[in-house]
Order: C-alpha cells, then structure tokens, then sequence
C-alpha cells in the first residue's frame, strides 16, 4: 500500500489528492499507484534469475526465456522464414517456447529426473516461467544441495535447447538418458569448480543420497584445497 505522512492543520478539513501541492488529480500519479505493486513483483522475479548464479550463457538464456524471445519455430515462421514447424524432440507437437522447454515427451522426462533425484518439485507444468522465477530454496539444510536444487532448473531448459540446435544444425541426436547424463556433469563440475567451507559439506542421509547420485564427494575438493594451504 501507499503509505502517507499526515500533517495536522487546524481548520476546516480539505480534501486532497496525493502528493501535489495543489491537491489536483493527476493521471500521471494514479498511473503509478495502480502499477507500482506489479512492478516491484516483476522486479524480484527477474532479481532471482540473476541471483541464481547460473553459467553466464545459461542466465542469459533463461532471460530471454522469461520474456518469450527464445526463437522457436512458431516465432521464426511469423519472422518469414520456412522450415518444419514440429518440433525436433518429439516430432508430435508444434513447436514453441513452452512446448519445447515444459511439456515435450523429452523434455518431461528431464523434469522427472530432477523431481527424483530431489524427491521434490517446483515445476509448473503448466507455465515454464513460473519455474525459473519462483524456484525456491528446496528447504535443504545443506549449502551445496540447496546449490544444485538452483541450479537444476537452468541446465535443464539449456539442454534442451541445445539439442533442440544440435538436431536441426547437425542432425544429431541424444537419448532422454543421455541428456540428463550431460546436466548432472554441468552440475557436478559447476559444484566441485566453487570454494566450499568445510561445515557446509553437512548432510542429512537424504542430502547424502542427493551428493551420491551426483557422484560428488567431500574428498574430491578438499585434497586439493589441503595442497595449496601447503608452505
């Protein structure tokens, strides 16, 4: 809400509109009140895929898809170009941005590797935007498990647009397993490539079960960390 300072003035009461000085209805000012709410929302939406700390090229693609400006064929065909409108992972649905990274055979099934690796998810099945901009912290006590619960949903629209590229440029393929082999390497590389304190390597059995699926351990960081700390 609006919050306003009230000035007590003696005298017979006046009626006033905001902040001008003359008491006088501007549009201008009743524009803003009636927008300023939605503008701060969408403010934070796109502060958390900034704060995601993805792979550059990955936060620039999620942008892009949070304003529906990735080019799938449904775009490139208002655009004047020709070419199959279905899309190349599936070849049953014609292709768009929501198609492609949300409800594709191909694509659900990355999704359904993500929800049991974490045995959880905030996936919108429904609006691919809702799940990068409001992809919570996951509720795990463990830093690098909330970490790969963030990152989790950027590989996964990255991948698949990658392949998307790599079939219709290449004509090369990669199985559903195969896809989600490459998105846990980026997370296991993007895991063991950042700095770590020790205590936040603390895991419940189920976190555990998380860092086991992902073939990422303690000891494959801290030896390393222990030879540069040598004189």
């Amino acid at each position: 809400m609006e919050s306003r300072r009230i000035k007590i003035r003696t005298g017979p009461d006046i009626l006033k509109w905001g902040k001008s000085t003359k008491g006088t209805f501007l549009v201008k000012e009743a524009y803003y009140l009636a927008t300023r709410q939605e503008r701060e929302e969408e403010v934070l939406d796109w502060k958390q895929i900034w704060r995601n700390k993805w792979w550059p090229k990955v936060t620039i693609f999620a942008w892009l898809v949070g304003k529906g400006r990735i080019l799938t064929w449904d775009k490139l065909q208002k655009r004047g170009f020709q070419g199959p409108p279905r899309c190349s992972l599936c070849k049953q649905e014609n292709e768009t941005q929501e198609h492609l990274l949300n409800s594709c055979p191909y694509a659900q099934h990355q999704w359904d590797e993500v929800r049991n690796l974490f045995r959880k998810s905030n996936r919108d099945p429904n609006d691919i935007k809702q799940t990068i901009f409001h992809r919570g912290k996951g509720k795990f006590s463990c830093s690098i498990v909330r970490r790969i619960w963030s990152l989790a949903v950027g590989f996964v629209i990255w991948f698949l647009w990658k392949e998307r590229n790599q079939r219709i440029v290449r004509d090369k393929n990669n199985p559903p397993g195969k896809m989600w082999e490459k998105i846990q390497k980026a997370i296991r590389e993007t895991i063991l490539a950042e700095n770590w304190e020790e205590e936040e390597w603390k895991t419940n059995p189920e976190e555990r079960r998380i860092l086991a699926k992902l073939n990422i351990e303690y000891k494959m960081i801290y030896p390393r960390k222990e030879r540069h700390q040598r004189p």
